[in-house]
């Protein structure tokens, strides 16, 4: 009676167990799968050569119904200039956003980078590299020169670039004539330099053979000095 009994409690056992499995289902999870994706922050900044922009490069990946992937991976590469990004990838977080920081290259210019995920467009960052500081002032034409009295010497001028070769626009530059002598002039004594970093004046000679010394100046004080030597018109 005793071998019966425990027989039929396995037996029930496992009839019950085979129902419940049964009975019991499994909820598939739900692959969310990107549909869009948008900068969040980073894109048209402008900032010097060869330094970090001030915010994070960032985008946005989202579902169908506006609702943030997570863990989806963001390849960054830039694709314009010669700047660099910190991270080649990353993954989106709860929010469903990604970034990378980004520094700008040594030549001015417009640099690109973009965000690139699978089976999407890939999203285009712009960012604009401005020059340095003036860190260079060198001479349009030879720095000695010869013209005969009365005379003017055209492109009297000036290039300012940063440290590495940009040209610096809009510095203030000063021209002025040591010891002039009579009837001397320059065109102008104070310009600005143009997009190509440049500073042009004239220098006209007087009625006195000689040399003379004209100094260009910058408010960082960058000098270029011109010898000129002005010659008495020839008898013949």
């Amino acid at each position: 009676m005793q071998a019966r009994f425990v027989l039929f409690s396995v037996t029930a056992f496992l009839t019950a167990s085979l129902a419940a499995c049964k009975d019991s289902t499994t909820t598939p999870v739900a692959v969310i799968s990107p549909a869009r994706a948008l900068v969040r922050a980073g894109d048209q900044q402008r900032l010097t050569v060869a330094t970090l922009a001030s915010d994070s490069l960032s985008i946005g990946v989202y579902a169908t119904d506006g609702a943030p992937v997570v863990g989806v991976t963001v390849r960054w590469s830039v694709a314009g200039g010669n700047g660099k990004v910190g991270l080649d990838s990353s993954l989106t977080d709860a929010s469903g956003v990604a970034t990378t920081t980004f520094i700008a290259g040594t030549v001015a210019g417009v640099d690109q980078v973009t965000a690139t995920i699978a089976g999407l467009d890939a999203v285009l960052f712009s960012e604009t590299a401005l020059p340095g500081a003036p860190a260079r002032l060198t001479a349009m034409i030879a720095p000695e020169d010869s013209l005969v009295e009365g005379a003017t010497l055209m492109g009297l001028g000036v290039r300012v670039v940063d440290q590495f070769g940009n040209s610096v626009p809009n510095v203030n530059v000063t021209y002025a004539i040591l010891q002039p002598m009579d009837g001397d002039q320059l065109s102008v004594l104070t310009t600005t330099t143009n997009a190509d970093g440049i500073a042009l004046d004239a220098f006209s000679a007087g009625s006195e053979a000689g040399q003379r010394t004209v100094t260009v100046t910058t408010d960082s004080n960058l000098t270029v000095t011109y010898l000129l030597d002005v010659l008495a018109p020839s008898s013949n």
